[in-house]
């Protein structure tokens, strides 16, 4: 090695940019400086052989499939915010990446070597997920106080009737079959009504717990929409905000299904351009599906991506995917509320 190349090398392990260099399709380790050794939580590179044994959890082993894909298509292939640790890492730390990678053919054309380069970027959601917070906290306040009030007046009356009921038949001890039949029905009448009482809040509670999944859920959607603007063609696309929240499935996931493969579908014909991709979403009876299409006419490839985005969507009940390389649709339909 040429003193040049050793001062490129080094340059390059210094670097703040993650970065590896694998040797197999088996993702064997031949290069990996300290941002990436960092960004997983590791200071000794001799720890660390293939690129699974960086993985600690179920969400970083969805990246090695992403990993593989590439290699085995020998396409480029560059994605941004990618939850690289969608539930949280060891740290708890939700953590998401713009990835770029780039296989390096033989002269046979098969992949020799890929570069995986990885810029840790904001979580998506942060913007506005304190917003969301602070001002579903102040709601939920304002409905406590509301439900505190209507329950103090609601509950008193049946349990003063079910108190005096009680009381009234301890102080008469020669109360005849007939009368304490009477009062044992008023008192059992204003338990069930207290029962009643228990059971709408529980039923309210629930009602408040799906509305606020729905908005994360349309907040996500939009998100995504905003995030890959540039590659969306907007007069070819039709989707309706209101109709997502219909989804049954957590607004993090959600997000990662429909960015992979929004950018997935772009790549589609080899390159990321502008405007490449349309979306629709349409609700039906039982599901709410979303077919995404690469508008190029260029060279097709695969979807790369698509076995996890497959591995994604199995975590959803009910919901399934399909691929249409004849006419460069990705298509998922998701199980409605």
């Amino acid at each position: 090695m040429s003193d040049q190349q050793k001062i490129m090398l080094e340059t390059l392990r210094q670097s703040s940019v993650a970065t590896a260099i694998y040797t197999s399709a088996a993702l064997h380790i031949g290069f990996i400086n300290k941002g990436m050794l960092a960004l997983w939580g590791y200071a000794n590179e001799n720890e660390i052989v293939q690129f699974p044994d960086l993985l600690l959890d179920r969400d970083q082993q969805y990246l090695a499939s992403l990993l593989s894909d590439v290699w085995n298509q020998g396409k480029p292939f560059h994605v941004t915010a990618y939850p690289v640790a969608m539930n949280g890492n060891e740290t708890g730390k939700k953590l998401y990446a713009d990835i770029h990678l780039q296989p390096i053919p033989n002269s046979n054309g098969e992949t020799e070597y890929m570069i995986h380069t990885m810029q840790e970027v904001e979580n998506p959601f942060s913007n506005w997920h304190v917003d969301n917070i602070q001002s579903k906290e102040i709601l939920a306040d304002e409905k406590l106080q509301q439900w505190s009030r209507a329950l103090s007046h609601d509950l008193r009356n049946p349990l003063s009737v079910a108190k005096l009921g009680l009381q009234y038949m301890r102080s008469r001890t020669d109360m005849n079959p007939e009368e304490q039949n009477k009062w044992t029905t008023v008192v059992s009448d204003a338990l069930k009504s207290v029962e009643k009482l228990i059971v709408d809040v529980v039923e309210v509670t629930k009602q408040e717990r799906v509305c606020s999944e729905a908005s994360e859920l349309s907040d996500a959607f939009r998100q995504v929409i905003k995030q890959n603007q540039i590659l969306i063609n907007e007069s070819k696309s039709k989707y309706n905000y209101e109709i997502i929240t219909a989804a049954r499935v957590e607004a993090p996931l959600f997000y990662a299904i429909f960015n992979l493969a929004i950018q997935s579908a772009a790549q589609f014909s080899g390159s990321l351009q502008h405007h490449m991709v349309s979306t629709t979403c349409v609700l039906t009876d039982n599901v709410l599906q979303f077919v995404i299409s690469n508008t190029d006419t260029g060279t097709s490839q695969d979807f790369i991506g698509f076995t996890v985005l497959e591995q994604w969507i199995q975590q959803i009940k009910a919901a399934e995917i399909v691929r249409d390389s004849v006419n460069r649709q990705l298509i998922f339909s998701l199980p409605i509320l």
